[in-house]
């Protein structure tokens, strides 16, 4: 495995991590919009779906490498309200999927969003 870069190489990874800021400072820009418009049909929110926790946390070496369950810690942040919601669940209920994410925002949407008949 070569370490070095060409120059080539170097300038085209220092230009999509250019393009990934602007992208990234652009979409700050709007959900800064969104979460300040009083439109009440628009409904802010940002997700995301933490690190997968081992359960129990142990110090015990023998125990240490026994078979951990792993939690899974998905958020949800309404920025207009500026309340956070966390949705959590372990490896034996589900996994940590596109399909599990779906059900914790369908979950969300009908216990918080009146205004959505799903």
């Amino acid at each position: 495995m070569d370490l070095y870069l060409t120059v080539e190489e170097k300038e085209t990874l220092e230009t999509t991590h250019e393009l990934h800021l602007r992208k990234a400072e652009r979409a700050r820009e709007y959900m800064k919009r969104d979460s300040s418009n009083p439109n009440t049909e628009m409904y802010v929110i940002s997700m995301d779906l933490q690190k997968a926790l081992s359960f129990p946390i142990l110090t015990v070496s023998h125990a240490y490498y026994k078979r951990n369950l792993y939690v899974y810690n998905f958020g949800i942040n309404d920025k207009k309200s500026k309340t956070r919601y966390f949705y959590c669940w372990d490896e034996a209920t589900a996994d940590r999927g596109s399909l599990e994410i779906a059900s914790s925002l369908l979950i969300h949407f009908k216990k918080c969003c009146l205004l959505i008949q799903l």
